[in-house]
């Protein structure tokens, strides 16, 4: 389960503003945030960017009351249950990933600053 309208909504955006931003229709946008359209990892990525918060906040938070709950359901079907751990594993690399990059982005553009620097 996805918290887009929860998060978007605390922030004060239109579904058509974010759906602008990423690039759909306000339609579109509307059946990501009801969960009524799969969203890819890339398109999770680019409302991440558009909402300001991570891949990981756009997931929703399960309290203890409920993942035991959530536990007895799947626990007899092991499919599913590996199915969520590669989901949940992929979107935690994907948002690795994604820091990793802005590091090394960093990382460059202070190399150049000090190269601007020590070359005057």
């Amino acid at each position: 389960m996805l918290r887009i309208k929860e998060i978007r909504k605390d922030k004060k955006l239109s579904q058509k503003v974010i759906a602008a931003k990423i690039g759909v229709s306000e339609r579109t946008f509307i059946d990501y945030e009801n969960e009524k359209a799969d969203v890819s990892l890339q398109v999770l990525r680019k409302i991440a960017d558009a909402l300001e918060c991570s891949i990981i906040d756009l997931i929703e938070k399960v309290n203890v009351q409920q993942s035991n709950s959530i536990g007895h359901n799947v626990l007899g079907d092991r499919n599913k249950v590996g199915h969520i751990d590669n989901e949940i594993l992929g979107l935690l690399r994907a948002q690795l990933e994604e820091k990793d990059r802005k590091i090394s982005e960093k990382d460059e553009y202070i190399k150049t600053l000090v190269e601007k620097l020590t070359s005057k």
